[in-house]
């Protein structure tokens, strides 16, 4: 793992600052709907950026730091990066007081070869592999095909259930969700599970990366530059 760097391009201000004021519309996201039914491709990149953004800044405000930075898994580059991460697989850790508590960045329903404490099954090779979609030069897709970074183009913002992914929205990020299974697997449930902050951050990077290779993010019209990426709710869990 490591932390997310600032990215240049499209880049949302971080001031550290959280909301206080209990009267506040929707204080927190709550959890993360994402599916391509409901949000054209070309929003994938940008809405998780927003969504990242602010869940930082809250925990930012809960943790009264103005430097916490969310980190990213860095699964892809490293064989030995794509086991979970130990501290997302321990049952428990001892508190202040030495008295063991439950870990609450452990998902109980996640594979269970994934999330074994002791022997852990890394994620397949071809699941972390970003390379296809570094590959792609053009962000948007054609009509045909996800032949495209970034995902399919419509003329506005509508509901489009044969939308297309684009490249790096299908590998590494979408079978990486369904690797680890559980609520991960699940659009709906997906951001209950800690472990997806860390996966979205890592995508989040590689889009600054593909950029970084002399690619570019498209123009857009009126239509899509002036929406508001806003989150919506999602199922909870207990």
């Amino acid at each position: 793992t490591g932390r997310r760097p600032t990215t240049s391009g499209a880049r949302l201000p971080r001031d550290g600052a959280g909301t206080k004021d209990p009267k506040a519309k929707d204080p927190l996201f709550n959890q993360c709907v994402h599916t391509t039914d409901d949000k054209p491709a070309l929003l994938f990149f940008p809405w998780h950026r927003a969504y990242l953004h602010f869940f930082e800044r809250i925990l930012r405000w809960a943790a009264e730091s103005t430097t916490l930075a969310l980190p990213y898994w860095n699964y892809s580059d490293e064989d030995a990066a794509r086991i979970l991460p130990d501290v997302f697989r321990a049952r428990s850790y001892p508190s202040a007081t030495g008295m063991d508590v439950p870990n609450p960045l452990f998902e109980k329903n996640r594979r269970p070869d994934i999330n074994d404490a002791n022997e852990p099954t890394p994620l397949d090779p071809d699941t972390v592999s970003y390379s296809d979609a570094f590959g792609l030069t053009q962000f948007v897709s054609t009509s045909d095909g996800n032949d495209g970074f970034g995902g399919q183009l419509v003329p506005a913002p509508v509901h489009q259930a044969n939308l297309q992914h684009g490249g790096l929205e299908s590998r590494p990020h979408d079978v990486v969700h369904d690797g680890i299974g559980g609520l991960m697997g699940n659009p709906d449930t997906a951001a209950n599970d800690p472990i997806f902050w860390l996966h979205h951050c890592n995508i989040d990077r590689l889009w600054n990366r593909w950029l970084g290779q002399n690619n570019v993010n498209p123009d857009v019209n009126s239509a899509w530059a002036l929406q508001t990426l806003r989150p919506e709710c999602s199922k909870r869990t207990s």
